[in-house]
């Protein structure tokens, strides 16, 4: 009895076995969301069906022929797992799973760190609650609801599915449009400047900000989809980058910032990177700056097995480039494996939250998968079709690959 009602995983599957303590049925409830989640990826126009699972057995019922049943469900679950695994591997799908990882993280965590945007570290670190607990509050709070690092994010995106290409023109067109709708949220004060100048008739490569203080990280936050399109022609990072940002932060760490997240995504996305290694050739990548000193100390922090929470106390998070892009690559680099915890560090780095933890998501997602990052909350986030959508999009154009 207490092997049948528990709660069993298979991997991406849940099987929930209940049983009321007096009453006459089991019911067993089975769960795919790889199934659905790929009917997307690989063009599927099937699922699983739940009802060929459901099974009502009086309690007076042969457990040992439920176990049988249950053991056969176990196993053709396998079975279509295998032939899952199999598409995958046939149609590029791997490569797909991280360019939808890739931009579904970079929402998420700008949906997870808004509800403490701008709070000071100290507010932001709860000793009372463990991982878990303390991001389910943030997701409670945001309603997977993401900012304006996200919809410039979206905005360059669509500029490069639109034309099927990065067009800078295209793209100032995109965020404009942003601009006038007014869904601003939260917008930075560089970005508005620089978008308050196309829309009075200045060109994209005369809008953007070009003093010191605007060094600011609202080009590193949106440049993902261009890392991405690149994954097969790194050179043109160089170009499209500053392109992208020169639009709205025409100053070398703004630039310099959105070239180290471009190249950190190609790396992750192509899956053949040792991850001790991103942070230095993401260093040779870009040109001399403060950029790649505080990329560098990041470096020395992590070989030195620094704690993030430490760490980025060093290395700042505030909305100052320099600070965000370091402090992005050091929460991903030092939980690797766990997108969750990856984006806990990010938060509880306090200040600007929503973009560090967008850039920290983008990172752990292109190398992670979007299976590496909890259903609920792909479920649940704002867009999640419409961003799943771009990133294959994006995928089609980087690859040559048909639509």
């Amino acid at each position: 009895m207490p092997s049948i009602c528990k709660i069993i995983r298979q991997r991406n599957y849940t099987i929930l076995c209940s049983c009321p303590i007096y009453g006459a049925l089991f019911d067993l409830i089975m769960v795919a969301p790889f199934m659905r989640r790929s009917s997307i990826e690989l063009g599927w126009q099937r699922a699983i069906s739940c009802s060929r699972y459901r099974f009502a057995f009086s309690i007076s019922s042969d457990f040992k022929a439920i176990s049988r049943q249950l053991s056969a469900i176990s196993s053709d679950l396998s079975y279509q797992r295998s032939a899952v695994d199999g598409q995958l591997k046939l149609s590029g799908g791997v490569m797909k799973n991280r360019f939808i990882g890739c931009l579904l993280g970079l929402a998420i965590g700008d949906a997870l760190g808004s509800r403490v945007e701008g709070y000071p570290t100290e507010a932001v670190r709860r000793p009372d609650l463990g991982i878990a607990e303390f991001l389910d509050e943030l997701w409670h709070w945001s309603q997977g609801r993401w900012t304006d690092d996200t919809k410039m994010a979206l905005a360059l995106a669509e500029s490069i599915v639109e034309p099927g290409g990065f067009n800078p023109e295209y793209a100032a067109r995109k965020y404009l449009e942003w601009y006038e709708s007014g869904d601003w949220r939260g917008i930075g004060n560089i970005t508005q400047r620089s978008l308050s100048r196309l829309k009075e008739g200045a060109s994209w490569q005369e809008s953007g900000i070009k003093e010191d203080w605007a060094a600011g990280n609202g080009t590193a936050m949106r440049v993902a989809p261009i890392g991405l399109l690149n994954m097969n022609d790194p050179g043109r990072i160089e170009v499209d980058a500053r392109n992208d940002a020169i639009i709205t932060h025409n100053n070398h760490e703004a630039i310099n910032g959105s070239f180290a997240v471009a190249f950190a995504i190609v790396r992750l996305a192509k899956g053949d990177i040792d991850l001790h290694r991103l942070i230095p050739e993401t260093v040779d990548f870009i040109h001399p700056s403060e950029i790649l000193i505080r990329l560098e100390t990041a470096q020395k922090l992590l070989e030195e097995g620094v704690t993030a929470d430490d760490a980025l106390l060093d290395l700042g998070t505030g909305s100052y480039v320099v600070e965000t892009v370091a402090s992005s690559f050091y929460c991903f680099l030092s939980s690797p494996d766990s997108y969750e915890t990856a984006i806990y560090h990010a938060i509880r780095g306090g200040n600007d939250t929503d973009t560090t933890a967008a850039i920290t998501g983008a990172l752990s997602g292109a190398y992670l998968g979007f299976e590496g990052i909890p259903l609920k909350w792909r479920e649940e986030v704002e867009d999640a079709a419409r961003i799943e959508r771009l990133a294959l999009q994006i995928y089609d154009i980087a690859t040559g690959a048909k639509p």
